[in-house]
């Protein structure tokens, strides 16, 4: 293999570091949802890409499948890589038809075990229709939908959005 180049800055780290480093962390956010939930996570994904990931004021970058798989390539292999290591967060939406879906359910599973002991905040769960929370997710605070979208828009706004928008960041 070809010895690293140096940054134009003539700084320490490699180009090939630095582009490791990008591949690493794709997306700020993977979206698991069914289906059927399209609208509210296309509202999801909107909001999040209206938060600023950082200083620098970059926008978090959402993963959502139909729209950001490539073609060609095998989706469940696809998905697992970048779970696990493309997408520093994963939310995942809860409803009635989430649970039905086996393909949402790998999704979860592979959502937790990226991060088993949830010491590092990966995986954020939000309740969007009234459904049992799966067991393996139960020990999880969740951010309860229904709850809050009975509000006015004002406290929604601080109780559901902001917070799930601060979780993805951190």
């Amino acid at each position: 293999s070809s010895p690293p180049t140096q940054n134009q800055d003539g700084g320490g780290n490699s180009t090939n570091e630095t582009l490791d480093q990008l591949r690493r962390h794709h997306y700020d956010v993977f979206l698991s949802f069914a289906e059927e939930d399209v609208e509210f996570a296309e509202e999801v994904k909107a909001r999040l890409q209206n938060t600023p990931a950082g200083p620098d004021g970059r926008a978090l970058k959402v993963f959502i499948a139909a729209e950001d798989l490539m073609p060609g390539k095998v989706f469940s292999v696809e998905i697992a890589e970048l779970i696990k290591k493309h997408c520093r967060k994963t939310v995942i939406l809860l409803s009635p038809a989430y649970l039905q879906s086996e393909w949402c359910r790998y999704e979860s599973y592979l959502a937790l075990h990226n991060s088993p002991s949830c010491s590092r905040h990966l995986l954020i769960p939000i309740l969007y229709q009234r459904c049992e929370v799966p067991s393996f997710l139960s020990f999880i605070y969740y951010l309860d939908y229904p709850r809050y979208s009975r509000m006015n828009r004002h406290a929604c706004d601080i109780y559901f959005w902001n917070r799930l928008c601060k979780s993805c960041v951190v």
